[in-house]
C-alpha cells in the first residue's frame, strides 16, 4: 500500500472482444443463444442477423430484415413465427412452412402450443420491485391468465400462494398428484433469489429461469442455476459468465424482456440542451464501487464539458424534466449494458445513450452511442465533440421521431410486456432446438438463501421467517452428501439468526448451525470453506467470544497450504445478510474474482488473455489476517490489530471493507493524539488514497477531516492530492440532499484554511466570483459554498467581530474533533448537536421507518445501553440514507447590493487577489 495517487481504474471484467475471441464466430455464439452479440457482428442483412434480432428482443426490426430477403431458411420461419406470436399475429401459416427434419418438430410443437386456450407455468420464484407502484395486482394474483396462458404461484416467497404447497415438500410428487389438467407446462422461475424446492431436479417439466444479479448468485447458487433448463439474461456480458461458468444450462440473451419492466415513458418534447453529460440517482454508493470510479474518470472532462451528477431521488416529473435538458446520459453497471431504466428514459425523453462497447443499444434505435472503459473519456469526448459541431449522426430533430415510433410497442400497459416474457420462456423451454456443450447434472437442490434482507423487505418479515424456519425443520439426509451442503445447512440457520435474531427459537438455530459446522467438519476437516465459515460464525453469532474466533482464523492461516477449496457453490462469509456489520469480508469484490474464476475455468480460448490477480482463495486467507486484527482491536490491542489489517490488505488490496476497517482504524488514532507520529502520518495518507482509488466517494466524505490532519501532520502533499481528487469529483456533483447550509459552509471553512493546497483552478474560480458575482456562470454547489466561505473570510466585518480567546487552530481542532465523533471516530463522545439532527432526519422519515429505529433504540434502553444508543443514533444522523432529503436545495438567494456590499466591493477594488496562504 504505497500509491500516493488518486487514480481508480474502471473496467469490466470480460470485455466484448474477450467474449467474441471466446465465441471465435458469430454462428457459434448464435448457438450458444448470446443473441445480443450476434445482431452486432453477423453480416449486416443477413438472415442470421433477423433471428438474433428477434430472440434478443427487436421483434419488429428483426421482421423488417427478414421480410427484407428474398428467400429465408426453416430456422428464421420458426423466429418469424415467435414474433408473429409475441405480437399477435398469425403465426401458425409461417410454422405450417417449415419443412426440413432439423426444426420440423419444433414447428410441430410450437403449432399445438399457439393452439392451446390452457397453458399453465408454474412460478416457485418470485420477483417484487422494491417499488410497490411498480407491480400490479395482477402480477402479484395467486393465479392469473394472460390470453392463452395462466401464470401460477407454487411454493413462492408470497404470502397466497395457488395451491397449499410447502417448498419443503417433493416440488415432483406434487405435480404428480394433480389432475392432468392442471399440471404446468413450464417452471419458470422470475428470480433465482429464492430457495429452490424439495426434488425440483426430479421434475420432467421444462424449467426456465430468469436471471439478474448473477455475478453476486452465480458462485455461491452454481449447482442450483444448473437445475434449470433455460436461462434468460439482459446483457452479453451476463450471459457469457453464466453459460460458461455453469456448464449445462443454455443461456438466451435478450434485452428488452424483464418481469417487472413498467411501461416505458411517453415521449417528451425536445428541450434546449442545459447540460452535456447528466446521470441521476444513488450514484455514489458505499458499497458498489463501479459507478463511483466511473464517474471519478467522467469527472475529469467536467473543465471542457458541463457534466453533473445528481446524487439522490427525485419525483418522477422532475427527472425527466432534468434528463430533457441533458445531451447524454451513460449507462453504467457491474455488467457492460446492463439495463436499467434509465436508457429508456434518457431515449424517450430527448437525451442520447452513452453505452459500453459492444452491448446492444445502438441496435435498439438511433441516438446511442459506445465507449470503451480503457479509454472511456477519450471516447466520450469524441462524442461531445462531434455534437456540438453539429454532425448528422447527432441531430436530436432526426432521432427523437425513430425513436418514439420504435418505443410505441413498449408503452403498453405491463401486461401486455409480460405476456411477451411469458411467450418467450414458453419458446425457449419447450420450442426452440438448443444444446450446451456438456450434459447437465442431476442432483438434490441446494439450501441456499441468496438475499434475506431482500426477501423480508418486499414479501414480509413474518412469512418469510415462517418459510426460513420450514426449511430449517425440512433439512435430511439427502441434503447432505458433501460439505457444501454441510456449510448450506449451517449457513441457513446462521442467515436466520442473524435476519430474526429477536425470534424466540433462535437460539434452537443457533445450536443447529454450531452442530452443522461440527458434523460436516468432522467428515471434512481439510475444507477451507466450513473452516473459514465456521470461524466467521463464531465472530458474528450472538455472544461471540472474538478470543475463540481469532484463535481459529490463526490455525487457518497456519494451515493453508493443505486446505482445499472449490469456489464453485462456496457460499462463503454472509453476503447480503451481514452487509455493513461485516468489516472485513469484501463480498462485493469476492463475487467478482469468483464468476472471472468460474468463467475462465470452463474457457480455455481466455486463459492466456486473461490473467486474474488474485484468488478467491486469496481473498479469504486476506479476510482471516483482517478478523485477528479486528478481534486484537475489540479488546484494545491497538497495535496488533493495525499489523494484522495492514498483512490483509497487503495480501489483497482492493477488498473494499477490510482498506475502510484499516483506514478507520488509523484515523481513530489519529483523533486521540494531539500531534500525529511522522509514520503514522503517513500510513494514514496512503490508506485513505488506497480506499479512494477503490470507491472514491470517501473524497466526499472524509475530506474535511483527513486534510485538516494530513497537512498538519507533514502529509501536505498527500493532503493536497486528496484536495485535487475531492475537487474533480465533487465539482460535478449536485446532492439533493436538503443540507443545513450554516453547518456546511462550516465544513468547507475547514478546508479553507488549507486554501494553498486548493487546486489552482478552483482559487481562480473564487477570485473571479470575488471580483464580480454576478460575472460568474454556471457555479457547482462546490464552488457556491467556498465562494461564500471566502467571502465570509475576507469581509471587513470580521475583522471587527470579538474574538474569541481561543485560537483559530484550537477552534478548527476542536471542530474535527466534533466532527469525528459524529462519525464514530475518536473517544466514545456524545455530541448533542447530532442527536438533535438525528431527531430532525427521524421525523421526516416514512412512518414504517421511525417504528423501525424507533424499536432499536427502545431495545437498547431497556438493556441499560443508554450511551451507546446515543452513539449510534449520533452515527445514523451522519451515514443513514434516510439522512438524504427529496427536495432539490433551495437556489441562492440573489445578492442585495447595500451600503455594506458597496464598502467591500470598494475594499477589494485594486486589491490583490484572494490571499492563498
Amino acid at each position: 500500500m504505497c500509491s500516493r495517487k488518486i487514480a481508480p481504474e474502471f473496467s469490466f471484467r470480460f470485455t466484448a472482444e474477450d467474449i467474441r475471441h471466446a465465441y471465435g464466430s458469430a454462428d457459434t455464439a448464435f448457438a450458444r443463444g448470446d443473441f445480443l452479440n450476434v445482431a452486432q457482428i453477423a453480416p449486416v442483412n443477413s438472415e442470421l442477423r433477423g433471428c438474433a434480432l428477434i430472440l434478443g428482443g427487436l421483434l419488429e426490426q428483426g421482421l423488417a430484415l427478414l421480410d427484407g430477403l428474398t428467400t429465408i431458411g426453416d430456422r428464421a420461419r420458426l423466429c418469424r413465427a415467435l414474433a408473429f406470436w409475441s405480437l399477435k399475429r398469425d403465426a401458425d401459416a409461417e410454422l405450417a412452412k417449415v419443412g426440413s427434419a432439423e426444426f420440423m418438430s419444433a414447428a410441430a410443437t410450437f403449432r399445438s402450443l399457439i393452439k392451446r386456450d390452457d397453458v399453465t407455468i408454474f412460478v416457485p420464484g418470485a420477483i417484487l420491485s422494491v417499488f410497490p407502484e411498480h407491480y400490479s395486482e395482477s402480477f402479484i394474483a395467486p393465479a392469473y391468465k394472460y390470453g392463452s396462458i395462466t401464470v401460477k404461484y407454487v411454493g413462492s416467497q408470497l404470502a397466497s400462494n395457488a395451491y397449499d404447497y410447502s417448498p419443503t415438500d417433493s416440488l415432483s410428487e406434487f405435480i404428480d398428484s394433480l389432475p392432468e389438467g392442471e399440471r404446468p407446462d413450464l417452471i419458470f422461475s422470475l428470480s433465482p433469489q429464492w430457495l429452490v424446492p424439495k426434488d425440483f431436479h426430479k421434475v420432467t417439466v421444462p424449467k426456465v429461469i430468469w436471471c439478474h444479479d448473477s455475478d453476486a448468485f452465480q458462485y455461491r447458487n452454481a449447482d442450483n442455476y444448473a437445475l434449470y433448463d433455460v436461462a434468460i439474461c439482459n446483457c452479453s456480458q451476463e450471459h457469457f459468465e453464466l453459460s460458461q461458468g455453469t456448464p449445462g444450462l443454455y443461456c438466451a440473451a435478450n434485452l428488452l424482456l424483464h418481469p417487472i419492466a413498467t411501461p416505458f415513458p411517453e415521449a417528451s418534447p425536445h428541450r434546449e440542451k442545459l447540460v452535456d453529460i447528466i446521470f441521476t440517482g444513488s450514484a455514489l454508493a458505499p458499497f458498489h464501487s463501479e459507478k463511483p470510479r466511473f464517474l471519478f474518470n467522467l469527472s475529469s472532462l467536467a473543465p471542457r464539458y458541463k457534466v453533473k451528477v445528481i446524487e439522490g431521488h427525485m419525483p418522477e416529473r422532475d427527472y425527466f424534466e432534468v434528463v430533457s435538458h441533458a445531451k447524454f446520459l451513460p449507462v453504467v453497471n457491474r455488467y457492460a449494458g446492463s439495463p436499467s431504466p434509465r436508457w429508456r428514459d434518457a431515449l424517450s425523453n430527448g437525451a442520447f445513450l452513452l453505452f459500453p462497447e459492444g452491448s446492444f443499444y445502438d441496435e435498439i434505435a438511433p441516438g446511442c452511442y459506445p465507449f470503451r472503459a480503457e479509454t472511456m473519456t477519450a471516447d466520450i469526448a469524441a462524442h461531445l465533440d462531434r455534437c456540438a459541431a453539429g454532425h448528422p449522426d447527432y441531430e436530436f430533430a432526426t432521432v427523437v421521431p425513430v425513436v418514439n415510433e420504435r418505443f410505441a410497442i413498449h408503452r403498453e400497459p405491463r401486461e401486455e410486456s409480460y405476456q411477451r416474457l411469458l411467450k418467450y420462456a414458453l419458446f425457449m423451454g419447450l420450442v426452440w432446438p438448443h444444446a450446451t456443450p456438456v450434459p447437465k447434472r442431476q442432483r438434490q437442490r441446494r439450501l441456499v438463501w441468496l438475499t434475506p434482507a431482500v426477501d423480508c423487505g418486499c414479501f414480509g418479515t413474518d412469512h418469510v421467517r415462517e418459510q426460513i424456519a420450514n426449511f430449517c425443520d425440512g433439512i435430511g439426509p439427502d441434503d447432505l452428501s458433501d460439505e457444501t451442503d454441510y456449510n448450506n445447512a449451517a449457513h441457513l440457520h446462521a442467515q436466520a439468526v442473524f435476519t430474526f435474531h429477536e425470534n424466540r427459537i433462535a437460539g434452537k438455530w443457533a445450536a443447529r448451525a454450531d452442530e452443522y459446522f461440527r458434523e460436516g467438519l468432522a467428515r471434512f476437516p481439510n475444507s477451507l470453506l466450513l473452516l473459514f465459515n465456521e470461524a466467521h460464525w463464531s465472530f458474528f453469532k450472538p455472544g461471540a467470544d472474538f478470543r475463540s474466533a481469532e484463535k481459529k482464523f490463526l490455525a487457518i492461516i497456519d494451515r493453508k497450504a493443505e486446505l482445499v477449496f472449490d469456489p464453485r457453490g462456496a457460499d462463503v462469509a454472509f453476503a447480503y445478510t451481514l452487509h455493513g456489520n461485516d468489516e472485513v469480508f469484501p463480498c462485493y469484490e469476492y463475487a467478482d474474482v469468483a464468476t472471472s474464476e468460474l468463467t475462465l475455468e470452463s474457457t480455455p480460448e481466455l486463459r492466456g488473455r486473461k490473467q486474474l490477480p488474485y484468488s478467491t482463495r486469496d481473498i479469504i486467507i486476506a479476510a482471516c489476517h483482517g478478523y485477528v486484527g479486528w478481534a486484537k482491536l475489540k479488546r484494545n490491542d491497538n497495535e496488533g490489530g493495525v499489523a494484522w489489517l495492514r498483512r490483509g490488505t497487503e495480501l489483497y488490496p482492493q477488498g473494499l471493507p477490510m482498506l475502510r476497517l484499516y483506514f478507520d482504524t488509523l484515523l481513530r488514532l489519529a483523533a486521540k493524539v494531539p500531534k500525529l507520529p511522522a509514520m503514522l502520518a503517513s500510513d494514514l495518507a496512503e490508506a485513505f488514497i488506497a480506499v479512494a482509488n477503490v470507491n472514491p466517494s470517501i473524497l466526499l466524505t472524509h475530506v474535511y477531516t483527513i486534510v485538516p490532519i494530513l497537512a498538519e501532520n507533514g502529509e501536505r502533499q498527500a493532503a493536497r492530492e486528496v484536495l485535487a481528487g475531492w475537487h474533480q469529483l465533487s465539482n460535478i456533483v449536485h446532492k439533493l440532499r436538503v443540507d443545513d447550509e450554516a453547518h456546511q459552509l462550516a465544513l468547507y471553512g475547514l478546508l479553507w484554511k488549507h486554501r494553498s493546497l486548493l487546486p489552482k483552478s478552483l482559487l481562480d474560480r473564487i477570485d473571479e466570483a470575488l471580483w464580480d458575482r454576478e460575472s460568474v456562470q454556471d457555479l457547482t454547489q462546490l464552488e457556491r459554498r467556498m465562494i461564500e466561505v471566502a467571502r465570509i473570510n475576507e469581509s471587513p466585518e470580521r475583522g471587527r467581530k470579538w474574538r474569541s480567546l481561543r485560537s483559530a487552530r484550537a477552534q478548527a481542532d476542536d471542530q474535527i474533533a466534533r466532527l469525528l465523533a459524529e462519525s464514530g471516530y475518536g473517544q466514545d463522545r456524545v455530541v448533542f448537536s447530532s442527536l438533535m439532527r438525528a431527531t430532525k432526519i427521524w421525523l421526516r422519515a416514512p412512518g414504517d421507518v421511525r417504528w423501525i429505529y424507533l424499536k432499536k433504540a427502545v431495545r437498547l434502553g431497556w438493556r441499560g445501553d443508554f450511551k451507546q444508543a446515543m452513539l449510534r443514533t449520533q452515527r445514523w444522523s451522519a451515514v443513514s440514507k434516510w439522512s438524504k432529503g427529496e427536495g432539490l436545495n433551495a437556489r441562492p438567494q440573489p445578492r442585495r447590493w447595500g451600503i455594506s456590499s458597496l464598502r467591500t466591493w470598494l475594499t477589494r477594488l485594486g486589491r490583490n487577489p484572494v490571499r492563498r496562504e
